[in-house]
Parts: C-alpha cells; sequence; structure tokens
C-alpha cells in the first residue's frame, strides 16, 4: 500500500492517513522564513497557473541560480558566473531581492537539502543556497538531473503535485514526464513495456518520496 509522505517539505499540503497527498495553490504569497540565525527568506508571488519566487537577501547573502530563469532585481544585487549553468546573485553592500520565474503553469517547492539530496526532472532546479550542486544524470536514461549539497533548494514542477511514499520493496511505474522529484532512497530506471513496442516507463523504486506531476 502506498502511503503519504511525511516530512517538511514547504509549498503546501497537510497532513493525515491518506494513501498520497495532492499539493494544490492557494493564489496567495507564501512566505517561508529560514532557520533562525540565517536572514535570507523566501516568497512566492502569483497563482499556481504562474508562480514567481522573490528571495530577500542581506548584504553579503548570496543565491545560485539558473540564468535563464531569472525575472528582476534590486539594484544592490550582483550578478556573477558560479558553477557550470548556474549564476551567483549576491546582495552587495546593502540588503536586496531577487526574484526567479516559472517556465511553465505548475508549483515551485522549497526543499532542505541533507543526505543524498534529490534527483529532479532535467529541467526543474530554480535557485538554491550557495552550497547548492546541480550534476546531470544522463546514465539512467531519464532527463534527470541531481541535487546536492547544503542549504536550501527551490524546485519547479508542472500542474499540481502528487506526493507518494515508496515502502522497501515497493515499486512505481511512471511515464517519464510525471516525474517531478524523488527524494533520498528512490531509485529509478528506465525499462520497456512488454508487447508494446516503443513504449517506454520509468520504474521507481522504495523506500522513498516521490512527487509525481499532474
Amino acid at each position: 500500500m502506498l502511503r503519504r509522505a511525511q516530512h517538511g517539505l514547504q509549498g503546501g499540503g497537510g497532513r493525515g492517513a491518506a494513501s498520497c497527498r495532492h499539493l494544490q495553490g492557494t493564489g496567495r504569497a507564501a512566505r517561508h522564513p529560514q532557520p533562525k540565525g540565517k536572514a535570507m527568506r523566501d516568497e512566492l508571488l502569483g497563482a499556481t497557473t504562474s508562480q514567481v519566487l522573490s528571495i530577500s537577501l542581506q548584504a553579503g547573502e548570496s543565491v545560485v541560480a539558473v540564468p535563464t530563469r531569472f525575472a528582476w532585481m534590486t539594484d544592490s544585487i550582483e550578478m556573477a558566473p558560479a558553477a557550470p549553468r548556474l549564476c551567483r546573485y549576491t546582495a552587495a553592500g546593502a540588503a536586496g531581492a531577487v526574484a526567479f520565474g516559472s517556465r511553465r503553469p505548475g508549483r515551485i517547492l522549497g526543499v532542505d537539502l541533507g543526505g543524498g539530496g534529490y534527483l529532479l526532472h532535467e529541467s526543474g532546479f530554480v535557485a538554491g543556497a550557495p552550497g547548492v550542486r546541480v550534476e546531470p544524470e544522463a546514465d539512467r536514461g531519464l532527463p534527470l538531473c541531481r541535487v546536492t549539497g547544503t542549504g536550501r533548494a527551490w524546485v519547479e514542477t508542472a500542474g499540481d503535485v502528487v506526493v507518494l511514499e515508496l515502502a522497501a520493496g515497493q515499486a512505481l511505474r511512471v511515464r517519464p514526464r510525471h516525474i517531478g522529484m524523488l527524494g533520498t532512497g528512490a531509485a529509478v530506471q528506465l525499462a520497456e513495456v512488454p508487447d508494446v513496442a516503443g513504449f517506454e516507463c520509468a520504474v521507481v523504486s522504495g523506500p522513498g518520496t516521490v512527487w509525481l506531476q499532474c
């Protein structure tokens, strides 16, 4: 039996005994303060169909992001190259804010990294703390990337999200385009469906949490 995920994901949904969780947006801005001692703040602007992530930085603080996600920033923010395919946005001399847009209708979710990190759709990473790393996972035959490191990361998923918790020994067959994010412990591989020529699906195995894109 598939069980509902119990974790600290920011971005909506409650807890209960259901077998899965369906995350839906409210259309209101959601503010997510960081742990005590950290000044960085994030705020989701707009409705579910067109979310923008705004990150407030104190002087000297930085965030890394995919350059094509950039939407706007205040005049105290400086932009510079960072890791491959990423740029660093730093509040130089004064506090400021930088915003990143979504590429498609859906949701932007905040996750705190630790352990083995998360597997995402290759276009799912939006932004992260300076300690976040993003690497492709092309050897799996699926369009995925792995996000690891320390700090907070923000991830985009298409449409609404269904969250499932797979126990050890459980597996789920998924059309690849419906994979939004896989938590630590979950494994995935590409497989053909017997007797259906040219039809491939991803087999996701537990234990771990799976975020499915609707």
